[in-house]
């Protein structure tokens, strides 16, 4: 099924998403839902082309929505106030899509996920420390944090996914190029601070989830949550499995065949949505609108790179 164009008119603009709905959607029963963002100069059809995620969600049984950001980048942070586009909420938005999306394909209300891949992995966790509305679960791919927050409004289980040939986020963290100069903290260091904004208890546990792969999990986290760092031998600024980007890979490093990413992040996903406490914060069940965001520092996307970040 070719993917629907939705448009939503949010604080003044015309936004929009696109929807891949599985054949399974045709029973009407509800679905959980995915919201992938695109990184840095893609678009929505690029993330749903480029990755794995149409051909999971036929598989897997869940409805796919892609925003696309509003200038080149979703606003994650990393851009100094003061420009015309500072104002840009893509906290807001991201809810917004949810919530559309819940309402007009009767997605099931307790399986809102959204996963993002470098500037939309970078705005999948903005949106995991500043949101409010019940989301499911969060993954993060090849992304670092841009706010330093040191808390989260609502914590909710939270996926990071790195590979250790990625030249824009090095495993020991440094300075990098794209799409300005500024330095990134080591991926180790990401996973630690989350750990503490969930406030995760004890050492994580080891695992190898794949061939290939490394995982760090903590199980006892804020509300029944749970933290995983994945870490992807071999593995640059890519999403593993899927089709090279068309960029030399001295800029964005290698690629890898395997592991299917998208099998790892759905894994992820599916299984905390399943296993969360009552102690976790009710889903929404109606189609008012969620409280809205606490509100965020002026903003603005930064000038269009090469490559995504």
């Amino acid at each position: 099924m070719a993917a629907e164009s939705v448009t939503l008119h949010h604080q003044g603009s015309a936004r929009s998403y696109l929807v891949h709905r599985p054949p399974s959607h045709a029973s009407g029963a509800p679905l959980p839902l995915l919201i992938a963002l695109h990184g840095t100069s893609m678009r929505a059809a690029d993330m749903l082309a480029y990755t794995d995620l149409v051909a999971l969600a036929d598989r897997a049984g869940f409805v796919l929505v892609a925003p696309s950001s509003l200038g080149h980048a979703f606003n994650d942070g990393l851009a100094p106030a003061g420009s015309e586009a500072a104002s840009v909420d893509d906290v807001a938005f991201v809810e917004a899509v949810a919530e559309d999306a819940r309402v007009r394909f009767g997605v099931r209300a307790d399986a809102i996920h959204v996963v993002g891949f470098s500037n939309g992995g970078s705005m999948a966790q903005r949106v995991a420390i500043e949101s409010r509305y019940p989301f499911a679960g969060f993954a993060a791919v090849a992304s670092a944090v841009r706010v330093q927050t040191p808390g989260v409004v609502r914590p909710a289980p939270l996926l990071l996914v790195f590979g250790n040939a990625d030249p824009l986020n090095p495993p020991h963290g440094g300075w990098v190029w794209i799409p300005v100069p500024h330095a990134k903290p080591a991926p180790a260091q990401t996973a630690r601070e989350w750990a503490e904004r969930l406030r995760c208890e004890g050492a994580p546990e080891a695992e190898v989830p794949a061939a290939g792969v490394q995982a760090q999990i903590w199980r006892r986290c804020a509300e029944g949550t749970r933290l995983a760092w994945l870490t992807i031998d071999g593995l640059g600024h890519h999403w593993a499995g899927a089709r090279p980007m068309p960029f030399p890979s001295f800029v964005l490093g290698p690629q890898v065949g395997a592991p299917k990413l998208g099998e790892l992040v759905w894994s992820f996903l599916s299984a905390s949505n399943a296993s969360r406490t009552s102690s976790a914060a009710p889903a929404a069940t109606s189609a008012a609108p969620p409280p809205a965001a606490p509100p965020a520092p002026d903003r603005v996307p930064p000038p269009a790179p090469a490559a995504a970040r």
